[in-house]
C-alpha cells in the first residue's frame, strides 16, 4: 500500500477444487480404502492363482460405513463451506453449518436442507464428521484445542482443509490416543502427523487443479 501497489485475494476461486478433494477423502476414510489399497499392493508378492482367494477371504477386514445418514458439521460458511454443506445434503447427509460472522450472500446459497446453527457447541456435539473451512487469523489460530475436541462426539472424524495452524496438533494427537477422536484428515502434513495410523494427510492439494489456478488468476486480473 505504501508503494501504491494493489494486492488482491481471490475468495471462492478454489472452492470447487477443495470440495472435490474433501468428499473423496471422507470416502477413503469411511470405506477403509487406504487400507484396502495397501492390502492389494501386498498381493503382488503371492502366486497369481491365489490372489482372488486372498481378496475374498480378507475383504471383510476393510468393511466400511456409508456417509448417507451421517451428521456433517461444517465450520465456516464461506464459498467452500457452503458448497461442502450443499454437497453433503446431495449425499443424503444431515448437514449443519456454523459461522460466527456469516455473509448474507453465502447463506442465501445454502440448500434448505442445511441447518444453520447459532451454537458452536451444539454443532460439534451432534457431528459424526466436523469439517473446518475458516480463515487463519489471530482469533482462529489453535481454535481446535483440547476444549474444542472435548465438545465433539466420541468417535467423530475431524477434517482440516482450511489452514494448518487452526488445529493444535498436540491436542488432536491426545484425543486420538484416548479414543475420543476417531481420525483426522488434513491437507497440512507435519512430522507429528505423517505416518500416524489414525491420520490421513495430503500434500496441500486443496487448490491444486488447473481450473482452480486459472480461476484465481482470472479473478485477480478482473
Amino acid at each position: 500500500t505504501e508503494r501504491g501497489i494493489c494486492v488482491f485475494n481471490t475468495p471462492g476461486a478454489n472452492a470447487n477444487a477443495v470440495v472435490d478433494l474433501v468428499f473423496p477423502m471422507i470416502g477413503v476414510w469411511m470405506r477403509n480404502i487406504h487400507k484396502g489399497i495397501r492390502f492389494c499392493q501386498s498381493l503382488a508378492e503371492i502366486e497369481p492363482s491365489r490372489v482372488a482367494k486372498e481378496v475374498e477371504s480378507k475383504k471383510a477386514a476393510f468393511r466400511g460405513v456409508e456417509i448417507a445418514g451421517k451428521n456433517l458439521s461444517v465450520i465456516g460458511l464461506g464459498q467452500i463451506g457452503v458448497r461442502l454443506a450443499n454437497g453433503g445434503a446431495f449425499r443424503h447427509m444431515n448437514v449443519t453449518g456454523f459461522d460466527p460472522n456469516p455473509a448474507l450472500g453465502n447463506i442465501h446459497q445454502l440448500l434448505p436442507e442445511v441447518t444453520v446453527s447459532r451454537s458452536l457447541d451444539k454443532t460439534l456435539a451432534d457431528a459424526d464428521i466436523v469439517s473446518l473451512h475458516i480463515p487463519l487469523s489471530p482469533g482462529t489460530q489453535n481454535l481446535v484445542d483440547e476444549d474444542f475436541l472435548a465438545k465433539m462426539k466420541k468417535g467423530a472424524l475431524l477434517i482440516n482443509y482450511a489452514r494448518g495452524p487452526i488445529v493444535n496438533e498436540d491436542a488432536v494427537l491426545e484425543s486420538l490416543a484416548s479414543g475420543h477422536l476417531q481420525g483426522y484428515i488434513t491437507d497440512f502434513p507435519t512430522v507429528k502427523t505423517i505416518g500416524h495410523p489414525q491420520i490421513l494427510t495430503t500434500p496441500h492439494l486443496g487448490a491444486s487443479t488447473s481450473e482452480s489456478e486459472e480461476n484465481c488468476a482470472t479473478m485477480a486480473v478482473s
